[in-house]
């Protein structure tokens, strides 16, 4: 009994974040080259977040279009985790890993992200 009790006050414990919870977030993105447009890709997202302490881990997934110009768009499959680490009350850490799957290409784009944001 004691055991359990003990476990049950560890878990709430870590289990009771500061801010936690579902979200969506949507992106527009436009590239070029040298003043003239490529291409094009819209997303959608929907993603949970839960802080512990000064660590927020996250996980995303959706989905949206890949446009070129001129071309014909192609559905595009995206999964993201990482976290973000407040350091001290202006500083903190952020990184993550995000995986691109495109629709009739075999070989997925991946891309891995770390940096700082320091606040005045």
């Amino acid at each position: 009994m004691k055991k359990i009790a003990l476990a049950a006050l560890a878990f709430s414990a870590l289990a009771t974040p500061a801010f936690a919870g579902p979200y969506v977030k949507g992106s527009a993105e436009f590239t070029g080259n040298n003043g003239a447009y490529q291409n094009r890709e819209l997303q959608a997202r929907v993603g949970y977040d839960r802080t512990f302490g000064k660590l927020t881990p996250y996980v995303e997934l959706g989905g949206g279009s890949n446009t070129p110009d001129g071309g014909d768009g192609k559905g595009v499959f995206v999964a993201e985790v990482g976290t973000s680490f407040q350091a001290t009350e202006k500083l903190a850490f952020n990184a993550y890993y995000e995986q691109k799957n495109h629709k009739d290409v075999d070989d997925p784009e991946w891309k891995v992200n770390v940096g700082t944001i320091y606040r005045f």
